[in-house]
């Protein structure tokens, strides 16, 4: 639950400009937009990629806007809550005597975790909101243009897992008290490693995208991935602790997620650090130390 074609360089290209007249170090994202790009697109309809290119701008043309940057700043950082909200919704029972008789321990457990999270991570959410330069880059979209999509199948299907929790039989086996006691126990250190983790990046993202060095301490002294390795165990808790089959569905999603994910944002940072990512990935596993 707690939850990723690429553009080409003579399509869109951006540049860093200081902000207000200030110094080098704050500056802001602006697109420069060619000329010919709507001309283009518009004489050949056949071309997706151009289109898609066209679309992003457009869209980060928006979100630079003040007031559409604060208020999608916000709306941002809130979503998990409206999230949190659907997934009780899921669980409310028609029987009106007993509406919430699905919310046990460990489903009760699962919420209040969730919701300590949400309001712990409330200024990473707006932290990384604030400049679309550091959105880009803390969500992954500049190097995985499919991001948004396959968030939207992961949302997709722990709704299901909800909805099932709530309205049908979960599967015996797993409904053991002990199993679910060890899923909530794996969930919450899920959620403290992804917590410590996203405290590292948000003082990472502070400064914005310019001028970074590698992270090799803290949680990333570990493993080279924390917060995948964080969100894969809580998925696995998740999948214990409501016990049933779209549960461990949304586990495998995750599982394939994360290993893509991995692949692409390596070759990112490859990119990025060159040599010196690649002493650092000698040095450390990625998602489990000494194992993987």
């Amino acid at each position: 639950m707690l939850n990723q074609a690429q553009v080409p360089g003579w399509a869109a290209s951006y540049r860093f400009r200081p902000v207000n007249g200030s110094s080098a170090g704050s500056r802001e994202l602006v697109s420069q937009k060619s000329p010919t790009l709507d001309k283009l697109a518009a004489a050949d309809k056949n071309a997706p990629q151009l289109s898609a290119v066209l679309n992003l701008q457009h869209s980060l043309d928006s979100l630079m806007k003040p007031e559409t940057s604060v208020r999608l700043r916000y709306l941002g950082a809130l979503s998990p809550l409206f999230y949190l909200g659907i997934a009780l919704l899921c669980l409310r029972q028609r029987t009106p005597s007993q509406p919430w008789s699905r919310i046990d321990v460990y489903s009760g457990g699962f919420f209040l975790l969730n919701t300590l999270a949400v309001v712990y991570e409330f200024t990473f959410n707006r932290s990384i909101l604030h400049r679309v330069d550091v959105l880009r880059e803390a969500s992954g979209s500049n190097y995985d243009s499919s991001t948004v999509k396959f968030g939207l199948v992961q949302t997709l299907l722990d709704l299901c897992v909800f909805l099932f929790y709530g309205h049908a039989r979960t599967i015996s086996v797993l409904a053991n008290p002990l199993l679910r006691g060890i899923g909530l126990g794996c969930y919450g250190t899920g959620v403290l490693c992804l917590l410590w983790t996203d405290t590292v990046l948000m003082r990472h993202f502070e400064g914005g995208s310019l001028n970074r060095e590698l992270m090799t301490t803290g949680p990333y002294g570990i493993v080279r991935h924390p917060r995948y390795a964080s969100l894969l165990l809580a998925k696995i808790g998740f999948a214990f602790i409501f016990a049933n089959f779209f549960g461990w569905a949304s586990a495998a999603f995750s599982f394939y997620l994360a290993q893509r994910r991995i692949s692409l944002e390596e070759v990112h940072l490859q990119g990025l650090f060159a040599e010196k990512y690649g002493i650092y990935s000698r040095q450390k596993s990625r998602l489990l130390p000494y194992v993987y």
